[in-house]
């Protein structure tokens, strides 16, 4: 995992090549993190049904933990609930802010510190015009967020960026996502 270098108190040295992306990165931590390029949180295990000496039913801690994850598209979901049936994991929201509005970059999941922060997938937003530069974001956030064990998380991005790519040109009824960005 890559250590953080601080370029003043509260900013972090990053070089993601998107200048919004690095001007407002206040630091890319694992846990459970709300900053202005992150979001992140601890997703509970379905199995997991104990808080505070409660007995939950089976899935409502870990889907109480998705809840602050509002705007994740409900393919992803699937995917968080399946590899959180039996072993939590941290999933991150990589963002930045134009004004009001938050641009997604897309998502990672890993494993936590109990398996030393293990990547288990990240994926690409699709519907954004500039998904190069997402892409680049999410592969450098990887570097801070998980231990990379012999390149996985660079054929992790290929297949994220072709999933990405694919769902996209399914969602808009074929049409190429080169088309899209010069509409």
């Amino acid at each position: 995992m890559k250590k953080i270098v601080w370029r003043t108190g509260n900013r972090m040295l990053i070089d993601t090549g998107c200048k919004t992306f690095d001007r407002q990165c206040d630091g890319l931590m694992t846990g459970n993190v709300s900053g202005k390029t992150q979001s992140s949180s601890y997703i509970r295990a379905r199995t997991e049904t104990k808080c505070n000496s409660t007995e939950f039913p089976l899935g409502q801690l870990r889907d109480f933990d998705l809840k602050q994850f509002n705007d994740i598209p409900e393919h992803l979901l699937d995917k968080i609930k399946e590899a959180t049936e039996k072993e939590s994991a941290i999933l991150y929201e990589i963002r930045h802010w134009n004004g009001r509005q938050k641009i997604v970059h897309g998502w990672i999941l890993t494993r936590g510190d109990d398996r030393d922060h293990a990547l288990i997938w990240t994926q690409i937003n699709p519907w954004l015009r500039r998904w190069e530069a997402s892409s680049t974001i999410l592969r450098v956030a990887t570097e801070y967020l998980s231990n990379d064990p012999k390149g996985a998380a660079e054929r992790e991005f290929d297949q994220a960026i072709d999933r990405g790519l694919k769902e996209f040109y399914e969602a808009n009824g074929g049409v190429s996502i080169e088309s899209f960005a010069t509409s």
